[in-house]
């Protein structure tokens, strides 16, 4: 099942499992730490029971979907 939210004009379809990875990356940040990291990939993949490759090609197709350039997105691991 995807979940559907616009972005601008355009719609996103983002997966299930993009979803759970999204809220696991920015689950640190809800924990009103004034300063939070988000989570790594090995944080990521532990609370969903996946591997950490599965987790990276999850953040890959959501920065492909949010058209993130991944030159600036820092690796986190």
């Amino acid at each position: 099942m995807d979940d559907r939210r616009a972005l601008g004009d355009a719609t996103i379809y983002v997966t299930r499992r993009e979803r759970e990875v999204l809220i696991e990356l920015c689950r640190p940040a809800l924990a009103d730490a004034p300063f939070a990291e988000p989570a790594s990939t090995r944080q990521i993949a532990a609370a969903l029971v996946v591997s950490d490759a599965a987790v990276k090609q999850h953040l890959l197709h959501l920065y492909d979907k949010f058209a993130i350039d991944g030159e600036l997105v820092v690796q986190v691991e």
